[in-house]
């Protein structure tokens, strides 16, 4: 993707802040367009048949963790998002907000 925007084969890309700047994409992009139609946070997945065999307390205590903790990754990725959002700023980058 870097070299493919440094030489203006592709004119934009789609990826989250993180890639942004680790990928130092910075370096060959100017504009970011915050359109929030995606979130990037892990997936939790289970087998259907294995997870209705488990226990009614069990399920309980598995599913009640899973929401401390989705809303735990929530917090920590828009903390993120707004740390990058200001370092990317100071590396040049212009942000447009798309409604």
């Amino acid at each position: 993707m870097y070299v493919a925007m440094q030489t203006h084969i592709v004119d934009g890309q789609d990826s989250p802040l993180a890639t942004i700047e680790s990928f130092r994409l910075f370096e060959v992009q100017k504009y970011i367009s915050i359109t929030n139609h995606i979130w990037g946070g892990y997936w939790i997945a289970a087998n259907a048949e294995a997870w209705n065999a488990l226990p009614d307390d069990i399920r309980g205590i598995v599913s009640r963790n899973f929401l401390k903790y989705v809303m735990l990754e929530r917090r920590d990725i828009h903390i993120l998002n707004v740390s990058l959002a200001d370092k990317l700023r100071r590396q040049g980058m212009a942000f447009n907000d798309a409604d």
